[in-house]
């Protein structure tokens, strides 16, 4: 779970995603959602890593190799995979 700070709402993702703003949570993808926006979404695991990207406006979400980003209700596999060394806490 984040903070997405221009939006003023978490955002939480357990293999659905959710956002909570102004005292409620609002499930936006559900994995079985027939809503486009939708599709592709991140796989579900009991442990993604994610944090608000303010220099680009987006929440990133990374998974084994697998980077992901959230804007406007809609997820985006993104091209960029990154590890991060031992040095910096990765494997």
């Amino acid at each position: 779970m984040t903070y997405d700070a221009p939006n003023h709402e978490m955002v939480l993702f357990s293999g659905a995603t959710w956002t909570y703003a102004n005292g409620s949570w609002t499930e936006v993808c559900s994995g079985s959602s027939s809503d486009p926006r939708c599709a592709p979404e991140p796989p579900a695991a009991s442990y993604l890593p994610m944090a608000y990207d303010a220099a680009d406006g987006y929440v990133l979400l990374g998974d084994d190799g697998e980077t992901w980003s959230f804007a406007h209700g809609a997820w985006d596999e993104r091209a960029v995979n990154l590890s991060f060394s031992a040095e910096y806490g990765g494997e």
